[in-house]
């Protein structure tokens, strides 16, 4: 069975090689309690897809051209807290660091 059938968190990537742009998405499911819903409590699972770009470095210590790292951002919005009723066009946005490079 392919690896990809069991994650939970799947990740998209496109790499431009003539360019070194990186970019993609990556699925997270989180499930939030304290929401309720017609006066009883609930949990709820929120499904976000961040979205990542970034820029691939070679790095310059090595002959191989595969040593390089990615380096850029990704932007996704927040979790909402009860009792917020956010939708997806008023959600706040969170930024933060990507940084894709090969496993040792």
């Amino acid at each position: 069975m392919p690896i990809a059938a069991n994650n939970a968190g799947p990740v998209k990537a496109v790499i431009t090689s003539t360019t070194g742009a990186v970019s993609g998405s990556f699925t997270l499911s989180d499930a939030s309690a304290g929401f309720t819903a017609l006066g009883a409590p609930t949990t709820v699972t929120f499904k976000r897809v961040p979205a990542y770009y970034g820029l691939i470095i070679p790095d310059p210590s090595t002959p191989d051209p595969h040593d390089g790292k990615a380096y850029g951002y990704f932007i996704m919005e927040r979790l909402p807290v009860p009792p917020e009723t956010l939708t997806t066009v008023t959600v706040p946005k969170r930024s933060g660091l990507m940084v894709l490079e090969k496993q040792p």
